[in-house]
């Protein structure tokens, strides 16, 4: 059995792909005989491409921030202190300054006698008052030293008192001794009123501590 003879292309007939790109399937020939058959081809995977973040902006926090208004409150707290605190301050410069006055020649121990004669002459006093006002002695102490004791001082905490009343005797100590121990009098002047501030700052603040116990 011959086959019949293929027939020649048409003439003047011609294909092509010129600056073009497939993307599918494509035949390009002058004559196709018989059948074509198309096969499905994955295309080759296209690489992902990589895009940098973009940078995440964060504000720089610094070191240090202004509170508003801050140096204004410490310095108002600094003020409640110096106006609570100046009343003691300023009396026991007045009992110390006068025992210097009375007794100028005189060495540290002497003047300590002079301020304890002028505390039992105090005390005399308040004894009288509290006959009079048919008051106890211990209480109306009481009372005179919770007048006396600055507010400030008595806002602190116990383990605050504590610390504080543990200052003041390391700084009585010290300044005890060190006035035993000068034996000019001229430059003890002053060191009476010091340890009669320091006594009194003591004692209120072992009395508020003790209460909180």
């Amino acid at each position: 059995m011959t086959r019949p003879s293929q027939p020649d292309p048409p003439p003047g007939v011609r294909n092509g792909i010129d600056n073009s790109t497939v993307g599918g399937h494509a035949v390009q020939a002058g004559a196709i005989y018989g059948g074509v058959h198309f096969h499905n081809v994955s295309p080759p995977p296209v690489p992902p491409v990589h895009q940098s973040a973009a940078p995440t902006y964060q504000p720089a926090v610094p070191a240090y921030q202004h509170v508003p208004g801050g140096h204004r409150r410490r310095g108002a707290a600094i003020g409640r202190w110096v106006l609570a605190l100046l009343p003691s301050v300023l009396g026991a410069a007045m009992v110390g300054g006068l025992v210097d006055e009375v007794t100028t020649e005189a060495n540290l121990a002497v003047r300590l006698l002079a301020v304890s004669a002028v505390l039992t002459l105090g005390l005399t006093g308040i004894s009288a008052w509290a006959l009079v006002s048919r008051r106890g002695v211990a209480d109306l102490i009481g009372r005179v030293l919770d007048k006396a004791t600055p507010r400030p001082l008595a806002a602190l905490s116990r383990n605050a008192l504590i610390a504080l009343f543990s200052c003041v005797v390391v700084m009585w100590v010290v300044g005890l001794t060190h006035g035993l121990m000068e034996t000019d009098p001229v430059k003890n002047r002053g060191g009476v009123g010091a340890l009669l501030y320091l006594t009194f700052l003591a004692t209120v603040t072992a009395r508020l501590a003790f209460r909180r116990r």
